[in-house]
């Protein structure tokens, strides 16, 4: 079994998910990396929608795809997925949701919360994003 990364949040209002998937919505939704690859898991009204405002290395995948049940919760999807990738435990970030951890612990997934930066990276820019931080201070 192996260690993946995990964030449900809303693109709105989590700096990491919209460093992570590019997507920016007021409903939260996961993100998964597994053994290097991205993925984010939507609902279908956000599925085309977020295929084309994804960053390109981020593959998007229906939350449905990974349950049967009929209104499944991000717990039920993320042990879904779970399952499917072969995954015992994920690294999150500290703000994770308390509810959706316990729920995860309960289906046998360990947690690991990230002290620091969940993506350390974020504190430097490139090339692009100093252009688009340039263009936006012209305004």
């Amino acid at each position: 079994m192996k260690t993946a990364d995990l964030i449900i949040a809303a693109g709105d209002a989590s700096a990491d998910m919209r460093y992570a998937t590019g997507f920016s919505t007021s409903d939260a939704y996961i993100w998964l990396r597994v053994d290097g690859k991205c993925m984010m898991l939507v609902s279908a009204l956000e599925f085309d929608r977020a295929r084309n405002e994804r960053k390109k290395h981020v593959e998007v995948l229906r939350d449905t795809d990974f349950t049967s049940l009929v209104r499944p919760t991000f717990a039920d999807t993320v042990l879904g997925a779970a399952s499917k990738f072969g995954i015992s435990s994920f690294r999150v970030p500290s703000n994770f949701p308390l509810g959706i951890a316990d729920r995860l612990r309960a289906g046998g997934v360990k947690l690991m919360a990230e002290d620091g930066a969940f993506f350390p990276e974020r504190e430097w820019k490139d090339a692009d994003e100093i252009r688009m931080i340039t263009d936006a201070l012209r305004l």
